[in-house]
């Protein structure tokens, strides 16, 4: 059985895409068709996966513009800052032009 993009087949032995499950709408979605496992499930882009659970929007003040970022790999933007690569409590920077972004931007 071939599901579609956006889902995945976890009875392989199913002769019906019926049988397929979507992956949670508007915020994830496959590689490619053919999918087997919730696993093969991925964030849409301006979403990040937390170590657990379904993909979120990304915090303000960052961008997420690939599939699949871990909270890890966000990108925090110009004029704002993070207390450290594994938050997502992004702020505004309180010192004017001091604050680059990236992803070495803890602080």
């Amino acid at each position: 059985m071939l599901c579609t993009i956006s889902s995945y087949g976890p009875n392989a032995s199913a002769t019906s895409v019926t049988a397929c499950v979507p992956c949670n709408q508007g915020t994830e979605t496959t590689a490619s068709a053919g999918s087997a496992s919730v696993h093969d499930c991925i964030c849409l882009a301006r979403y990040f996966r937390p170590s657990t659970g379904a993909c979120v929007p990304c915090p303000i003040g960052t961008t997420c513009d690939g599939t699949n970022s871990s909270l890890f790999a966000v990108l925090v933007d110009r004029d704002y800052w993070r207390p450290g690569k594994t938050s997502s409590d992004t702020k505004p920077c309180p010192y004017g032009d001091t604050c680059a972004g990236g992803t070495n931007a803890p602080n």
